[in-house]
């Protein structure tokens, strides 16, 4: 069980990519914010981060 962040501003996304992970068993948090993407890793320390390239403001890259 991995501990994974997904950062997207598409909502029909992270709801694909989160469910698919969490059936197999790991505990997944989202966020639609690059900017915000930096505080939560920072607080909760995942295992794996999914980054959207593309985002408005803050990008994954």
């Amino acid at each position: 069980m991995a501990r994974i962040i997904i950062a997207d501003d598409d909502p029909t996304t992270i709801f694909l990519v989160r469910t698919l992970l969490e059936q197999a068993g790991h505990i997944v948090g989202a966020t639609g914010d690059g900017e915000a993407v930096a505080e939560v890793t920072a607080r909760k320390m995942p295992d794996l981060l999914i980054l959207d390239c593309s985002m408005p403001g803050t990008t994954g890259i």
